[in-house]
């Protein structure tokens, strides 16, 4: 089973991401920021809730971070809010 089939059918696949997504964020030393993350598996995005602090760094310079993000997850949609 490829990683895009695990992503798309497995059950497993959420936690999947939101592992991936923690592994991401622990590189830029931001994961402790996160507070919530929701799949939405139909529109393919993931929206993902820190502190208003800190939205600037989870977006990144003209959004590289969360593109970058989103690229590696297989095209999915990063929203980054402050909560």
């Amino acid at each position: 089973m490829t990683w895009t089939q695990v992503i798309k059918k497995s059950p497993f696949g959420d936690k999947v991401i939101k592992t991936r997504i923690r592994i991401f964020y622990e590189r830029l030393r931001l994961a402790k920021y996160i507070k919530n993350m929701n799949i939405n598996r139909d529109n393919k995005t993931i929206t993902i809730s820190v502190y208003p602090q800190v939205v600037g760094l989870m977006i990144g310079r003209r959004g590289k971070n969360a593109n970058e993000l989103g690229e590696r997850l297989g095209g999915w949609e990063i929203k980054i809010i402050g909560e």
